[in-house]
């Protein structure tokens, strides 16, 4: 799959160094086998953030607007953006994959994150636009974007959601 700085950046942030690697809310490192049970636990998890977002295509440029808000007082964490391509086919190797799902393509504005420092009820919005012809994007039509919220240091996920595909910024954050 594309590979480029920015998944060089995030394969030593989080020590990867093979190939399945599973991490339960950013932290725990799996190994071996991870169940629907284990997921459906973390889901149902309350989070002390929420995070709204959007994204919309012009041309070769991808257009993201993303909300990120908060319940608490949440400082010295990261908001990272993610643009995805959902499924690739063109980058089959030698070992009989054919085809890879949610494969990053570019971090907005980078793989570091930015940073985010809120207080209870309030919340950062982020406007990117992106020139996706700078990438190895297969399909244009193909993308997504993660948004999500982690504590850099504890490597901790708070938050995460996919956005708004192919549309203006239809749910802005209001009356937290």
């Amino acid at each position: 799959p594309y590979y480029n700085g920015d998944g060089a950046i995030k394969k030593a942030f989080y020590s990867v160094s093979a190939v399945p690697s599973i991490f339960i809310d950013g932290a725990t490192s799996v190994n071996g086998i991870i169940t629907q049970d284990d997921i459906d636990n973390k889901y149902n998890e309350p989070t002390i953030a929420n995070i709204r977002g959007s994204f919309s295509i012009d041309g070769n440029t991808i257009n993201v607007v993303a909300d990120f808000m908060s319940y608490i007082d949440l400082h010295d964490v990261s908001a990272f953006i993610s643009i995805n391509e959902k499924t690739t086919t063109e980058n089959i190797g030698s070992n009989g994959e054919t085809e890879f799902h949610h494969i990053m393509m570019k971090m907005l504005d980078n793989a570091d994150g930015n940073e985010l420092n809120i207080n209870a009820y309030e919340y950062q919005r982020f406007e990117f636009s992106y020139d996706m012809s700078l990438t190895d994007v297969e399909d244009i039509n193909d993308l997504e974007v993660a948004l999500w919220i982690q504590d850099k240091e504890s490597k901790e996920v708070i938050n995460s959601r996919f956005a708004y595909e192919y549309c203006n910024h239809v749910y802005p954050a209001q009356n937290l």
